[in-house]
């Protein structure tokens, strides 16, 4: 298969970057990861914003709950739902699925569901707004 090639471009030279696996430099997942992408979601593209972490409120159509743990949920400036799913290290192939899973279930949430986690989440770190 296609190894994955990293550089860091300055101007008008790309320089290769020499690959680590982050858990060799003892980051990690929730802890360095996920922050740094909450801290700077533009990363995850322009103007996406946070609405919510570590979201596990999921339930079955029947409303049993289910046991999965999205890592980040956004949202563009067009309105469209960010859904993001972070690996550390290799992810499994099985990865693809996760992430299908995870659209499935934000596809049931509402307006209101989203504007009330969105609002939850910037209370939670001193803004006051109302959903």
């Amino acid at each position: 298969m296609y190894g994955e090639v990293l550089f860091r471009v300055d101007a008008k030279k790309a320089t290769l970057v020499e690959r680590i696996d982050l858990s060799d430099v003892q980051l990690r997942e929730r802890a360095h990861l996920q922050e740094w992408l909450i801290s700077n979601p533009s990363i995850l593209g322009a103007g996406v914003d946070i609405i919510t972490s570590e979201f596990d409120r999921w339930q079955t159509a029947r409303g049993d709950p289910v046991q999965d743990r999205l890592d980040i949920l956004g949202i563009g400036p067009d309105g469209r739902i960010v859904v993001v799913e972070l690996k550390r290290g290799v992810a499994p192939h099985t990865v693809h699925m996760q992430a299908v899973n995870y659209a499935a279930m934000v596809s049931r949430l509402t307006p209101a569901d989203i504007a009330e986690l969105y609002s939850a989440t910037r209370r939670a770190t001193g803004h006051d707004i109302d959903a």
